[in-house]
């Protein structure tokens, strides 16, 4: 599903790229990929729940975190 996701695009979609990370958000189906954008290795994809208000800067947030950017 990961997979099929990283090649999707359109109005909903949401990105971004934090250091070396790539985060992707579906604002349709509240999908979000991160990824490593050298290696284009999968860091994580999953659905979001309704803990965040707005998922796609949530994840951005935690990448930035992690990046130290």
């Amino acid at each position: 599903m990961a997979k099929e996701f990283a090649g999707e695009s359109g109005d909903n979609i949401l990105e971004q790229v934090v250091g070396n990370i790539y985060v992707k958000y579906d604002q349709a189906t509240r999908r979000v990929l991160v990824t490593n954008t050298g290696s284009r290795e999968l860091r994580t994809f999953y659905i979001a729940d309704a803990r965040d208000a707005n998922p796609f800067q949530a994840a951005v947030e935690h990448t930035r975190t992690l990046t130290g950017n």
